[in-house]
């Protein structure tokens, strides 16, 4: 299993511009909106950080591959 994590504050800002850009999700009026809502949880697909705790369980396991996103870029 591949998983796939990105700097914290790189996620945000791009998530902020995917939910704003999608007609489907809630647009948000302001960063700060959008940013309390991303820091609690309250985002579309839920909390980042809960999403990296979960996976930080399995990170010793020989099946799981951690890489990250600025990993890929390079």
């Amino acid at each position: 299993i591949l998983v796939l994590v990105r700097n914290p504050k790189d996620t945000a800002v791009s998530y902020y511009h995917f939910h704003n850009n999608l007609p489907a999700l809630p647009s948000f009026a302001s960063w700060d909106e959008y940013f309390a809502d991303f820091m609690n949880g309250q985002v579309a697909w839920g909390s980042y950080f809960d999403h990296l705790v979960e996976w930080n369980k399995y990170i010793d396991s020989e099946r799981i591959m951690t890489i990250s996103y600025e990993e890929l870029k390079e």
